[in-house]
């Protein structure tokens, strides 16, 4: 290898192997340039490339977790009445009916007579001042997503009712007012809600006086039996033995002597007969928000203890109407009262209903 000497400009011809420190002929110190090699080109990686590999995959991570704009939706959303109802159009070619409920008198609760009652149902009067529209059906999954703006999770029926927390139900249920508020689509002074459970009890009414709203009243006292006038109306434990798996957390205290429940099959909307308004499924299948929390009635008492007293949001007991088709036959009636914290999965079904005066 031919080398010349920065300080003389000799000229000396060397081996590649032998490393020169000083020149041999004017003995000046050099520094030899570092060989090009396989270190060299794995610190060059390191340096350059690797953060360079790093910040491509953070950056598409980033691109597939950040939501989508949701607003892409909102020009496929819109709102009109047809006779007495309203009937939403969503995206999909999907759409949300809202039957009309007219403004009336009703006795809410049971008498003591009805089998099957619970304490907590102390009948007393209640008007419903002001007309209301409320869902045909329970919110279905592709009603939420479709509001949403969101894909619908693969393998999931279209028509199977949507089971979610309370504060996704309030954002779902915001978001509508929302996009129907800017298209001034809403009638004057209402707007979407959960349903009060005066409501809901006059809607799933509809008129009957019975324990039941096909105005017949349960027959079985084994309460997991089946029940031939609730089968017209429900799904529930007597007639959906569809049983998928087993509640996870009452499994493991089997071992104490504590019979699990099963988690059974959640049916498609519309499949039993409706009631006199043109409401399904009232009864069974999922459970159904409401807005109140859960209290007694004036005069009345409550089956548990569940510390509404207390201002931390997890205590919080909200009404839940209409049970499930895990629970039994004394559950599934118009009177029946049930209670959930905000944090745990049920289903709803909206109204529109006049937007209350903030005091």
């Amino acid at each position: 290898m031919n080398w010349n000497c920065p300080e003389c400009h000799a000229k000396t011809e060397i081996p590649k192997q032998v490393p020169l420190n000083f020149c041999p002929m004017c003995g000046a110190e050099v520094r030899q340039k570092p060989r090009f090699g396989f270190k060299s080109i794995f610190t060059f990686l390191m340096l350059f490339y690797v953060p360079f590999a790093f910040f491509c995959i953070f950056a598409v991570l980033l691109w597939f977790l950040t939501p989508r704009n949701q607003s892409d939706t909102t020009k496929e959303i819109s709102m009109k009445k047809v006779d007495a109802d309203y009937v939403l159009s969503l995206p999909n070619y999907v759409t949300l009916v809202l039957k009309h409920i007219p403004p009336g008198s009703f006795i809410m609760g049971s008498p003591l007579d009805e089998l099957g009652r619970d304490i907590d149902e102390k009948q007393h009067s209640v008007t419903i001042a002001d007309e209301f529209w409320m869902g045909q059906y329970e919110v279905t999954f592709a009603q939420f997503y479709g509001v949403m703006g969101k894909k619908k999770p693969q393998g999931e029926d279209d028509n199977i009712p949507v089971q979610i927390t309370r504060q996704e139900a309030k954002f779902f249920i915001r978001r509508l007012n929302e996009i129907l508020a800017k298209k001034s689509e809403l009638p004057d002074n209402y707007s979407f809600a959960l349903p009060k459970e005066n409501q809901w009890e006059y809607a799933c009414r509809a008129g009957t006086t019975s324990a039941l709203y096909n105005g017949k009243n349960l027959t079985v006292k084994n309460e997991c039996d089946f029940d031939p006038n609730l089968d017209e109306v429900a799904w529930y434990t007597g007639n959906n033995d569809e049983i998928i798996w087993y509640n996870i957390t009452e499994l493991e205290s089997h071992i104490n002597g504590y019979v699990p429940s099963p988690i059974t099959k959640i049916r498609p909307v519309g499949l039993k007969k409706p009631n006199n308004w043109g409401l399904y499924d009232m009864l069974g299948n999922v459970p159904e928000m409401c807005e109140d929390r859960y209290k007694a009635y004036p005069g009345g008492y409550v089956c548990d203890d569940l510390s509404n007293d207390k201002t931390d949001m997890d205590y919080y007991h909200f009404v839940i109407r209409g049970v499930g088709r895990r629970r039994t036959a004394n559950t599934c009636r118009s009177a029946y009262r049930g209670s959930s914290p905000h944090f745990w999965l049920n289903g709803l079904r909206i109204v529109l209903s006049k937007t209350e005066e903030k005091k």
